[in-house]
């Protein structure tokens, strides 16, 4: 039941570059209930809440009930460096990550260095972990590496999901509207979760807290339908905002589009060059 605000930096000690995450480095115990809002940097294993699960073969670590809304960012590479919006790497076959959202992204920056390996979830996980009912809400930008909508390996994934529309994956992924129905996607149970009509799903435990409620309320409804798509950095057409009362919108940054009622209407075609800042608050 951690909450971190902080910017938490890993450093090189003692020729090892040391995994880093928003709650702890390296995870060989539970975490439950914690979020982390602070920007995570390092240059190995890093992970909006945990850097690794488990340390080796004699080890595990358990994840759930947690949420990750800070960036995580590659400031320096070693070879291999694993980075993903809950943990980094997992380190032992055996961990379990449960009932879990990632709404940070995750930044190579301008690094162009070792390959490195990068996930909207997890950046690496081995055979025998458990990944069961996570969301993923966010950006993977990535200039020389491995990246994957969900997590890089070979792990028993249950009812986890990428939002294809905020990321610039695919793979694993699917649209905004199948992530913000009023009966939540495939698989999230409704005794653990809150769903709403044109909102991502809550966990229940967080219900009372309008500071981690506001990242679900806010999903941006972009243009989709079976054959195209927009998407955060290729906007052709209107899109929508959700119609929560508790949230208001309004354009901070570009000249490209106006809000009438609950929709963006585009009044010229975003390209590279353009950028169109919304800023949503609560009521």
């Amino acid at each position: 039941n951690c909450r971190n605000y902080a910017s938490v930096k890993g450093w090189k000690s003692g020729g090892y570059f040391a995994p880093t995450g928003g709650i702890v480095g390296n995870n060989m115990g539970t975490i439950s209930g914690c979020v982390n809002f602070g920007t995570v940097t390092g240059s190995l294993d890093l992970g909006g809440l945990a850097g690794t699960l488990g340390k080796n073969s004699m080890t595990t670590g358990v994840l759930e009930n947690s949420i990750n809304f800070g960036t995580i960012e590659l400031i320096e590479g070693a070879t291999g460096a694993y980075l993903g919006g809950l943990v980094g790497r997992n380190a032992t076959g055996d961990a379990t990550i449960n009932r879990c959202i990632n709404l940070g992204t995750i930044n190579f920056g301008e690094y162009t260095g070792n390959t490195q390996y990068a996930a909207a979830l997890v950046g690496s996980l081995q055979s025998k972990t458990i990944l069961k009912e996570c969301l993923a809400a966010a950006n993977v930008l990535l200039l020389n590496g491995n990246i994957s909508g969900i997590c890089n390996g070979t792990a028993q994934i249950e009812s986890c999901y990428n939002d294809m529309q905020i990321s610039s994956q695919s793979n694993q992924s699917v649209s905004t509207g199948t992530l913000t129905t009023a009966t939540g996607p495939e698989g999230f149970d409704p005794d653990a979760w809150v769903f709403q009509e044109g909102a991502y799903p809550m966990l229940k435990i967080f219900a009372e807290e309008p500071e981690i409620n506001i990242g679900a309320l806010v999903p941006l409804l972009y243009y989709n339908n079976e054959s195209e798509y927009d998407k955060f950095n290729a906007i052709k057409h209107d899109f929508e905002l959700p119609a929560i009362e508790e949230a208001s919108w309004k354009i901070v940054k570009g000249t490209t589009a106006v809000i009438e009622g609950n929709t963006v209407k585009v009044t010229r075609l975003l390209d590279k060059s353009d950028t169109l800042l919304l800023e949503a608050s609560l009521n």
